[in-house]
């Protein structure tokens, strides 16, 4: 309970009250809810680095293409209030724009598509930083995939889960 609140505050960008909400949970229960790591903004940088180098090359080539966007968690107009399963406020990543496959030689005016990777989102969902790491990795996967024409259901069938 005491990390959903954590979410919570950190959707209204109060990143001392989510922080302590989350030490709280580790007091009460440190196996279940162990503090996650909180890295500065470019400590989580160098970890997304390390995360690229670590894809498969068509991966990483992929990425010259698309705009890679970090934010704390997704801002509200991201959040389909419709259907929170869509874009839920705790998602870690997110592809925004058309795939490759969609883009054509006149969208050269076109805004990039965009890869959105929410690092207090990230972060919850990690131990330490070596889990963090393989979540960026994973995250970065994904949303690639989705640039390179997969839906979910094909991101779901390469076993990224």
């Amino acid at each position: 309970m005491l990390e959903r609140l954590s979410l919570l505050a950190d959707l209204r960008h109060d990143q001392a009250t989510a922080d302590r909400l989350l030490a709280e949970a580790e007091e009460i229960d440190a196996d279940e809810a162990p503090h996650p790591p909180r890295l500065s903004p470019q400590q989580f940088e160098h970890v997304i680095d390390e995360a690229i180098e670590l894809l498969p090359e068509e991966y990483r080539d992929a990425l010259e293409d698309v705009r890679l966007v970090i934010e704390a968690v997704p801002t509200e107009s991201m959040i389909d209030k419709n259907d929170c399963a869509e874009t839920p406020p705790d998602i870690l990543g997110l592809f925004v724009g058309p795939s490759k496959l969609e883009r054509g030689e006149e969208d050269s005016a076109v805004l990039p598509s965009q890869i959105f990777l929410f690092q207090r989102n990230l972060e919850r969902a990690s131990i330490d930083r070596d889990e963090l790491l393989n979540e960026i990795r994973v995250t970065l996967y994904h949303e690639l995939a989705h640039y390179l024409g997969f839906d979910e259901e094909g991101v779901a069938g390469m076993g990224l889960e």
